[in-house]
């Protein structure tokens, strides 16, 4: 796709068909859910995946998974679009993908986490080329597991100035995952 400014009716007619969607080169993103239990945010975080083309999303853990109708629902039915798995244990998602050289990156706030301001600068260091960056989302109330966290290779957070302590997941996703993909967009 080009970047010039395409009104709906161009954007759709740009679309590829869906005999041809399969042929799509995805990015470099992967996505990892950790035991998310909200179908809304599940369905969400699916539809991202479609927009970026990422080349996987994990569901991980005691989570909710397609089919469900509340997933489809909001995912508008991106989830028979994206190339998804279900593993009951993250670390093992983890894991494989780090002996893949994927750099792991969890949206939690800890004791090292950066904040997404300098998520750039991390990745411009540390990334290299066709290399595979991971997403990690944990859920709201507990967050990133500390399974998750142990195979991480960097932690990032989103800064909070109001009364509230958090962001709905899908909002956290929906900013790093359009960070991460600008980064690859900008390495093209």
């Amino acid at each position: 796709m080009n970047n010039k400014q395409l009104g709906k009716t161009e954007l759709r007619l740009e679309k590829p068909t869906k005999q041809n969607f399969h042929l799509l080169k995805r990015n470099n993103i992967i996505i990892v859910l950790d035991s998310l239990k909200v179908a809304h945010n599940i369905g969400t975080i699916f539809r991202m995946s479609d927009a970026v083309l990422a080349k996987k999303l994990y569901i991980c853990g005691n989570s909710i998974t397609p089919p469900n109708y509340k997933i489809k629902k909001s995912s508008i039915g991106s989830d028979k679009w994206v190339d998804w798995e279900y593993s009951e244990k993250i670390e093992d998602v983890l894991q494989k993908l780090k002996e893949q050289n994927a750099i792991i990156v969890s949206v939690e706030v800890s004791e090292n986490s950066i904040e997404h301001t300098q998520y750039h600068n991390y990745l411009e260091a540390h990334w290299e080329t066709d290399k595979d960056i991971v997403i990690v989302m944990g859920r709201e109330f507990d967050g990133v597991s500390q399974e998750a966290l142990d195979l991480s290779d960097i932690a990032v957070h989103l800064p909070i100035y109001g009364m509230c302590n958090s962001l709905n997941v899908s909002t956290a996703a929906s900013v790093l995952i359009f960070q991460t993909l600008d980064f690859l967009n900008l390495k093209k």
